[in-house]
């Protein structure tokens, strides 16, 4: 199944997923140019709905990559009828900044002692400290390395990536993370050793 979103967030479903085992949905944006990622987090929200309501889903596990990822991650936090309705099991996460306050020039354990000046993400945090889903949430946080020191992608600071560790809790989460070297942002869904290791991620 695919599903465009246009820019005035219109929903268009091609395929169907019933009576296919392990399907794949692929949700598409017709226009992705944004100044920021808040118009995809009620685009996804909207097809999240769509699924359920329309074709009886209820299960999904989820990959996401860059501002997709942070949209996704919001837009399930914003509702309580996603979080009663669906499972996530496992959501699988590339290059998704999470808390956009801090550069590469800030480490991880650095920015947790300063303050952001993210309000999105301390939306977010607070959003998820009332978060009540129904089963457990399988997390990998897959980040890339073009520096060779673990600092970047080129185009998201792993910091900010690493910020999800701050935002979910484990009575309802687990969470695990890896950096690949010499991977940049796009590199995150095309490089093989990432899709084997997603592909055993959901497979397992």
């Amino acid at each position: 199944m695919t599903i465009h979103v246009t820019p005035t967030g219109k929903v268009h479903v091609q395929g169907a997923v019933m009576n296919k085992k392990n399907s794949l949905i692929q949700v598409l944006f017709d226009w992705n140019y944004t100044k920021n990622y808040l118009p995809q987090t009620a685009w996804l929200s909207s097809v999240l709905r769509v699924l359920h309501k329309n074709y009886g889903i209820n299960q999904l596990n989820v990959i996401a990559h860059s501002w997709g990822g942070t949209a996704f991650v919001h837009a399930l936090a914003n509702s309580s009828y996603l979080q009663k309705n669906i499972n996530f099991k496992k959501i699988i996460l590339l290059g998704v900044p999470i808390n956009e306050g801090f550069s590469s020039k800030t480490s991880y354990n650095q920015a947790l002692t300063q303050k952001t000046s993210d309000h999105n993400y301390l939306r977010l945090a607070k959003k998820l400290d009332k978060f009540n889903p129904h089963n457990l949430i399988h997390f990998y946080n897959l980040m890339g390395s073009k520096d060779g020191q673990k600092k970047t992608d080129g185009e998201v600071p792993n910091v900010q990536s690493e910020f999800l560790k701050t935002v979910i809790h484990s009575n309802w989460s687990t969470y695990s993370q890896k950096v690949y070297k010499d991977t940049n942002h796009t590199d995150l869904h095309q490089n093989k050793e990432i899709l084997n290791h997603m592909a055993a991620i959901l497979w397992q």
